[in-house]
Protein backbone atom coordinates (compact mmCIF):
# COMPACT_ATOMS: atom_id res chain seq x y z
CA UNK A 1 0.00 0.00 0.00
CA UNK A 2 1.21 3.95 -1.34
CA UNK A 3 1.16 6.14 1.97
CA UNK A 4 -1.51 8.79 1.98
CA UNK A 5 -0.43 12.08 -0.75
CA UNK A 6 -0.11 14.54 2.43
CA UNK A 7 2.59 11.67 3.77
CA UNK A 8 4.60 11.64 0.22
CA UNK A 9 4.15 15.78 -0.21
CA UNK A 10 5.29 16.10 3.36
CA UNK A 11 8.36 13.65 2.91
CA UNK A 12 9.25 15.26 -0.26
CA UNK A 13 9.06 18.99 1.84
CA UNK A 14 11.64 17.48 4.45
CA UNK A 15 13.93 16.25 1.78
CA UNK A 16 14.20 19.56 -0.39
CA UNK A 17 14.80 21.71 3.29
CA UNK A 18 17.56 19.07 3.91
CA UNK A 19 18.90 19.62 0.50
CA UNK A 20 19.18 23.64 0.12
CA UNK A 21 19.15 24.26 4.00
CA UNK A 22 23.21 25.33 3.70
CA UNK A 23 22.05 27.61 0.61
CA UNK A 24 19.01 28.91 2.52
CA UNK A 25 21.17 29.88 5.67
CA UNK A 26 23.93 31.81 2.81
CA UNK A 27 21.05 33.52 1.94
CA UNK A 28 19.65 34.42 4.67
CA UNK A 29 23.33 35.99 6.25
CA UNK A 30 23.84 38.02 3.55
CA UNK A 31 20.63 39.45 3.54
CA UNK A 32 19.85 39.55 6.89
CA UNK A 33 22.32 41.67 8.27
CA UNK A 34 21.81 44.66 6.39
CA UNK A 35 18.03 44.01 7.59
CA UNK A 36 18.65 43.61 11.26
CA UNK A 37 21.14 46.55 11.19
CA UNK A 38 18.03 49.07 9.77
CA UNK A 39 16.41 47.79 12.32
CA UNK A 40 18.42 48.80 15.00
CA UNK A 41 18.70 52.18 13.32
CA UNK A 42 15.02 52.59 13.13
CA UNK A 43 14.82 51.59 17.23
CA UNK A 44 17.23 54.08 17.72
CA UNK A 45 16.02 56.62 15.72
CA UNK A 46 12.34 56.51 17.32
CA UNK A 47 13.95 56.80 20.81
CA UNK A 48 15.54 59.86 19.62
CA UNK A 49 12.31 61.26 18.57
CA UNK A 50 11.26 60.83 21.47
CA UNK A 51 14.11 62.40 23.92
CA UNK A 52 13.78 65.22 21.14
CA UNK A 53 10.09 65.81 21.70
CA UNK A 54 10.36 65.64 25.58
CA UNK A 55 13.05 68.25 25.19
CA UNK A 56 10.61 70.26 22.96
CA UNK A 57 7.50 69.61 25.93
CA UNK A 58 10.13 70.92 28.52
CA UNK A 59 11.01 73.80 26.51
CA UNK A 60 7.65 74.72 25.69
CA UNK A 61 6.66 74.67 29.44
CA UNK A 62 9.34 76.55 30.30
CA UNK A 63 8.44 78.72 27.82
CA UNK A 64 4.93 79.09 29.40
CA UNK A 65 6.23 79.64 33.09
CA UNK A 66 7.58 83.11 31.89
CA UNK A 67 5.14 84.35 30.01
CA UNK A 68 6.02 83.51 26.97
CA UNK A 69 3.18 82.37 25.12
CA UNK A 70 3.19 83.38 22.06
CA UNK A 71 6.44 81.76 21.05
CA UNK A 72 5.16 78.26 22.91
CA UNK A 73 2.49 78.43 20.31
CA UNK A 74 4.22 78.70 17.66
CA UNK A 75 6.58 76.26 18.51
CA UNK A 76 3.73 73.75 19.76
CA UNK A 77 1.89 74.53 16.37
CA UNK A 78 5.06 73.62 14.08
CA UNK A 79 5.53 70.43 16.34
CA UNK A 80 2.26 69.47 14.68
CA UNK A 81 1.17 66.71 16.54
CA UNK A 82 1.96 65.79 20.30
CA UNK A 83 4.92 63.09 20.11
CA UNK A 84 4.51 59.07 21.57
CA UNK A 85 6.40 59.39 24.53
CA UNK A 86 5.44 55.90 25.52
CA UNK A 87 7.36 52.77 25.11
CA UNK A 88 8.85 51.31 21.77
CA UNK A 89 8.00 48.09 20.63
Amino acid sequence: MAPAPSTRTSTRCAEVDVKYQQARDLVRDWCGQPARERYDELLALREEVVRLGLLVESAVTALRDVGADDPADRIEKELGIPVDTGSTP
